[in-house]
This record gives structure tokens, C-alpha cells and sequence, in this order.
């Protein structure tokens, strides 16, 4: 586990979540902060709707992950009060807003080769199969396809406006990879890195 890691390293290590993961993270000894959306991970009909191939991912972005990116970001500032560091996965939208707002360095977690991304290898899921047939069309298309979704995700940044953070942002496609470190928590096995992967150091682990 990272946190235990960083424990041996002398680091104090604050895991903030889901209030759920409560009891799990202070069994560990770990400190833990509690950050919204507070959702039951294990409650079947919430799977059922993620993983449904059609509707999944608009259930996961448009009722649980963006109604709460408020609160969220407000519950992470308030967690990171006094750290040092910030560590986050990639669905975590709020991250980038507050390292950016409070200036704290920040290092973001990529748990698959499909987030990145890449024009060159481009991945593609059942839910999508149309990305099947764009990356039989070459480098090219995919790219332009990627682009209609980046104007898609525009309207995401109203939060950042409003805290008077930079203008330009793009927070599926770029902002979600931290500046300052990458890490690929999977195997090289899965996917080789790509010449159009974040040109920050990413490494696999």
C-alpha cells in the first residue's frame, strides 16, 4: 500500500475519502479525512448503473461525480490544510484546483492506459465501440475525435472560474496529469509508454 510506504519513509500520511472507508484507513493507522460524495461503494444498484455499457458513464460523471466537485473541492482544501503533498487519482477533479489554489505540489494517479489518451495506441472499451473503429482510421481521426470531446467537457470549469483560477483548462484530457509527477499504476505489460503520453516524468509502478 503507498501509504504504508511513505509511512516507513518517515512521512505522516492522511488518506482523505469516502466517508465508507472510514473505519478501513484508521485499521491501518493511517489518518483519514472525510471528503463528499458520501456514497455506499458496495450498494448494488449504484454498480448496476456504472456499469451499464450505455448509461455508465453519464451516471458516474453527471449525477455522482460533478453534482458534489464543489464540495468535494471545498473538503480536500480543508484536508490539505497542512500538507505537503498532494497524491490523486484521476477522478478526483477537485485535485488540480486545489493544488493549484494553495499552491501545494501535487502527484496524480493513472490506474489505466485508456486515460492517457493516446493517439498512437489508442485503447478502446466495450461501452465505446465506435473508438474500435477510430483507431482502425488512424492517428489523425482519433485525435480530431478527442478534440469534439474536449469541447464536450468545457462547461466543467465553472468551479475554476469561479475560485479565479486560469482561465484555459481542460480537465479530462490534461489537467487530471500533474505537472510535477505521473504515476502508471499498472503494469508495462498493459501498455508500453507512448510518445504522446504527458511529457512529465511518468512512471510505472
Amino acid at each position: 500500500m503507498l501509504g504504508q510506504e511513505l509511512v516507513n519513509y518517515g512521512c505522516r500520511v492522511t488518506i482523505a475519502t469516502i466517508p465508507y472507508y472510514r473505519t478501513r484507513v484508521e485499521g491501518t493507522g493511517l489518518l483519514f479525512r472525510s471528503i463528499r460524495p458520501d456514497l455506499d461503494p458496495t450498494d448494488a444498484r449504484l454498480i448496476r448503473s456504472c456499469e451499464d455499457l450505455r448509461r455508465g458513464p453519464e451516471v458516474l460523471y453527471r449525477q455522482i461525480v460533478l453534482p458534489e466537485l464543489e464540495h468535494t473541492y471545498g473538503d480536500l482544501m480543508s484536508a490539505t490544510e497542512d500538507a505537503d503533498l498532494l497524491i490523486a487519482g484521476e477522478l478526483v477533479y477537485a485535485a488540480p484546483l486545489v493544488a493549484e489554489k494553495s499552491g501545494l505540489p501535487w502527484v496524480s494517479l493513472i490506474l489505466s492506459p485508456f486515460s492517457f489518451f493516446s493517439c498512437i495506441d489508442p485503447s478502446f472499451t466495450v461501452n465505446l465501440p465506435v473508438l474500435f473503429h477510430l483507431r482502425r482510421a488512424g492517428p489523425a481521426v482519433y485525435k480530431a475525435a478527442l478534440g469534439l470531446g474536449k469541447l464536450a467537457t468545457r462547461h466543467w470549469c465553472q468551479l475554476r472560474h469561479k475560485e479565479g483560477l486560469r482561465r484555459k483548462c481542460d480537465p479530462v484530457f490534461e489537467d487530471k496529469f500533474s505537472r510535477h509527477l505521473v504515476l502508471a499504476l499498472f503494469s508495462q505489460s498493459f501498455a508500453p509508454k507512448q510518445r504522446d503520453w504527458p511529457e512529465q516524468r511518468c512512471k510505472y509502478t
